[in-house]
């Protein structure tokens, strides 16, 4: 793999783990904020649509993780 690939591939990494923490993080609040006696209807709703978003990138970074790692399973078939 390239440098410029590799810096990237580190970099895509990096984020598919901070998108899965968020991800998780937000769930968590949601059921904590659904639960309390003082919740906001438009606050749930933002955290829900925040969850969807972060999600979507999530689900974005993992299809470019695939195409990286096909990218590198071509690589090494040409070479061998």
């Amino acid at each position: 793999m390239s440098f410029v690939l590799e810096k990237h591939w580190e970099r895509l990494l990096e984020e598919i783990a901070a998108c899965e923490m968020a991800v998780r993080e937000i769930e968590i609040d949601l059921r904590l904020r659904a639960m309390a006696n003082n919740v906001n209807e438009r606050e749930l709703i933002l955290l829900r649509r925040l969850k969807e978003e972060k999600a979507d990138l999530l689900y974005r970074c993992l299809n470019l993780k695939e195409a990286f790692i096909a990218l590198l399973r071509e690589n090494d078939l040409a070479a061998g």
